[in-house]
């Protein structure tokens, strides 16, 4: 017996859910009344969760620019979705990760040894820095202004009791002052 099998694509990848809003004529004032959409569903956004959520996962871990996502959105899966809409659901997932952040952020100053490391980008032309502070288990980025030490003293704090590993270059060599 030979068996053979062959992986193919949906011919629509999505299902397109659609909500409506009744509009009402008063007879006595001759005015329209609509009824509003439930806080779920226009809190909820025009892309769902599962959508938001795989373009927030192109943007961030596969380094995907808006334009190469709607691309992707555009020839397999022939959905056509706007690159300013691409963006707000990358803001949205930004947003809903912010407290995760802090609280990664919050444990730094209390590890054994971050590892840290700043590089240079730019951002509408002016000089910006992306820093990380890795450790054993997670890590944290935070782009600054500042390739300068007092990101350092923002992240680890002065009371920072643990080992730093570092290349020494830049806002790094001001790290003796710091522990």
């Amino acid at each position: 017996m030979v068996c053979s099998s062959t992986n193919r694509t949906a011919e629509k990848m999505y299902k397109v859910i659609e909500h409506r809003a009744r509009k009402y004529l008063d007879p006595i004032t001759g005015k329209t009344h609509i009824a509003p959409m439930p806080d779920e569903i226009r809190k909820g956004g025009l892309l769902g969760a599962d959508v938001t959520a795989s373009i927030a996962f192109m943007k961030g871990r596969c380094h995907m620019s808006c334009t190469t996502i709607r691309e992707f959105f555009r020839e397999l899966m022939k959905l056509d979705i706007s690159r300013s809409m691409l963006c707000k659901a990358t803001q949205k997932v930004s947003k809903s990760l912010g407290p995760c952040y802090d609280q990664l952020a919050q444990r730094l100053p209390k590890e054994s040894q971050v590892n840290v490391d700043e590089t240079g980008h730019h951002d509408d032309g002016k000089l910006h820095w992306t820093w990380c502070f890795d450790t054993s288990l997670y890590s944290v980025f935070k782009i600054d202004k500042s390739r300068g030490s007092k990101v350092l003293e923002e992240m680890l704090k002065k009371n920072f009791t643990g080992v730093i590993g570092a290349d020494y270059r830049g806002g790094l060599s001001q790290i003796r002052p710091l522990v």
